[in-house]
């Protein structure tokens, strides 16, 4: 794999794309006989969307990133990938007998938003402060294909599952690429039942290969979530989750597929899954072995957490709502969403409580330390980027950011980060959209 990814030559000062270079590059490379291109559809906001066909092979690998808007890794290593994909000779023989269906930005408005940080090396705090997800749960750009009567999608979903459309029953497997901010190790969501271990593996491998720890985390708290090994988590499908909120009716109408879903139901894919590789690492956050307390008492803990969380919000929420924040603020609104989703998630928590079986691991005990810490920093970001521009709020934004600032320091402090290269990241992201491909013979001596 190592000598594969030499191929790409991935420079440490890399910077970050924008969705006019994909456009650009598009139109470099339109000529080529193996290149088709698909530009149309537009995101809410306008944005052209485009999508890329590569390879004139019936077997086809698809591809997604940048479905959530504050996970920019993804659309950097789509970059690299097309553009060496197309202009390398040394990838001839794999074109002919597959085509790679690459959508690099699935959501250029909330890429668009989250820019402010996307800087080589990244930057925590920097992260931390403007780090935006421009989706409600039923609207999420991952997660959000219709498959209830009367349900809708985003203009920017549509376009992926239209080009999906066109290649049904050809896809051999598909890679949506995501990042988990912060992690200890490596994650990789694959469906509940998945039972391809040679893929498994060569993942395994490709970790191992750049010292990369992998995530043994058995989920004791949703059981529509498996655990397929360490490293490996098996996702709800729709039907679990229907399941899981039969009892909901305001969830259950917002349940929608995800793309990795829909790739192996209606495309063909034998594997699908989502790469939740971390840009930081939290270290001493390994050990993975059950601790003294049970699940139900690690549950209460964190539910009291919440509870003041909640009451944090609402405290600051009384603090700014005097100085008029602008209603179309988008930080704004999402501080709304985190009142209404706060008292909805409390309820849910307290209804579940006493049902836990087991006990809780020792990392999960761990995070308790800092969830407090980490939840006066999410309602003070809250409170500064909610009044962005409203003059009259200066002296009340200085002190929310004093508060923030040495919240901040302590929090960042108890996570103790290591943060890996944007190298090193594209180059496992590469290895990871080619990890169903490690023994075909169209590979040649790469």
């Amino acid at each position: 794999m190592k000598t594969l990814l030499k191929c790409f030559e991935i420079k440490e000062n890399v910077t970050f794309p924008e969705l006019g270079d994909f456009h650009k590059l598009a139109n470099e490379i339109s000529n080529d006989s193996r290149v088709t291109i698909y530009k149309d559809g537009k995101s809410r906001a306008g944005k052209h969307l485009i999508a890329f066909a590569i390879g004139k092979g019936s077997k086809v690998i698809g591809v997604t990133s940048g479905a959530h808007a504050d996970e920019p890794i993804g659309v950097l290593t789509q970059y690299y990938f097309i553009k060496t994909l197309v202009n390398d000779n040394r990838f001839n023989e794999l074109l002919n007998e597959y085509t790679f269906l690459c959508h690099p930005m699935v959501d250029p408005d909330g890429y668009e938003l989250n820019k402010i940080w996307f800087t080589n090396p990244l930057n925590f705090k920097n992260y931390w402060l403007n780090n935006f997800r421009n989706n409600s749960p039923a609207e999420d750009c991952e997660h959000g294909i219709p498959f209830q009567e009367g349900q809708t999608a985003r203009p920017e979903l549509l376009f992926v599952k239209k080009n999906f459309d066109l290649f049904k029953g050809q896809f051999e497997y598909y890679v949506t690429l995501h990042s988990s901010h912060i992690l200890p190790g490596t994650c990789f969501v694959f469906d509940r039942d998945h039972s391809d271990l040679k893929i498994r593996q060569n993942i395994v491998d490709l970790c191992h290969s750049y010292d990369l720890p992998l995530m043994d985390f058995k989920s004791r708290s949703d059981e529509s979530m498996t655990y397929l090994g360490p490293g490996f988590i098996g996702a709800p499908n729709v039907s679990s989750m229907l399941s899981k909120y039969k009892n909901q009716p305001e969830i259950l109408k917002q349940i929608k597929m995800t793309t990795y879903e829909y790739a192996q139901t209606y495309c063909g894919a034998k594997s699908s899954f989502i790469s939740e590789l971390p840009i930081w690492i939290m270290q001493g956050m390994d050990d993975y072995s059950d601790s003294s307390m049970t699940m139900n008492e690690f549950k209460q803990i964190s539910l009291t957490n919440n509870k003041e969380y909640l009451k944090l919000l609402k405290e600051i929420e009384g603090e700014i709502i005097k100085f008029n924040p602008n209603p179309d603020n988008q930080w704004f609104k999402a501080f709304q969403m985190a009142l209404k989703r706060g008292t909805s998630m409390i309820q849910d928590e307290e209804t579940q409580l006493g049902s836990y079986e087991g006990f809780a691991q020792v990392l999960e005990v761990k995070e308790l330390d800092f969830q407090s810490i980490e939840n006066q920093c999410k309602v003070l970001k809250y409170a500064i980027k909610s009044l962005e521009g409203v003059s009259v709020a200066k002296d009340s934004i200085a002190k929310y950011q004093e508060k923030f600032d040495k919240h901040f320091q302590i929090f960042e402090t108890k996570l103790r980060l290591k943060q890996l290269s944007i190298k090193t990241q594209v180059e496992v992201q590469i290895g990871l959209i080619f990890s169903g491909l490690i023994e075909s013979k169209s590979l040649g001596e790469l």
